[in-house]
């Protein structure tokens, strides 16, 4: 997909439809003691500095291959990008975050590559927190 305002403007949609569709930005059952968030395909970072504000004593990690354009991101202490593509492994530890986030990338992400991209996403949480994927099927 093209990185420009147009795609920007798309995603943003895309992220406030959910957002009043689900009425949360989140569904999975998040435990109190949630410490780190990361968001796979961060796109324009409205879902990540969302979660930033909602929840300001947690570390939030948005990844993309691009970084979200300065105008769209509003800079939170608690949040930051990391650049990254989840097809060629995350850039961190195993076990490093509470709750990995990932949502509307099945255009961007080879059907043959899907069980290695789950596999990636699930060693990255905590082993007694999720990750939670939202998806389409094509």
């Amino acid at each position: 997909m093209p990185k420009d305002g147009q795609e920007d403007e798309r995603i943003n949609f895309q992220h406030y439809v959910l957002l009043k569709l689900l009425g949360n930005l989140y569904t999975a059952l998040l435990v109190s003691d949630i410490t780190s968030v990361l968001d796979v395909g961060t796109g324009t970072g409205k879902w990540a500095t969302a979660m930033a504000t909602k929840f300001p004593a947690v570390e939030v990690v948005g990844l993309d291959i691009e970084a979200p354009t300065k105008k769209v991101v509003t800079p939170l202490p608690n949040y930051r990008f990391v650049s990254g593509n989840v097809l060629e492994g995350l850039p961190f530890p195993d076990h490093t975050f509470s709750y990995v986030h990932q949502r509307l990338l099945v255009a961007a992400t080879p059907a043959v590559r899907w069980p290695s991209v789950m596999k990636e996403l699930g060693t990255c949480d905590h082993t007694d927190q999720c990750s939670k994927v939202s998806d389409i099927s094509t």
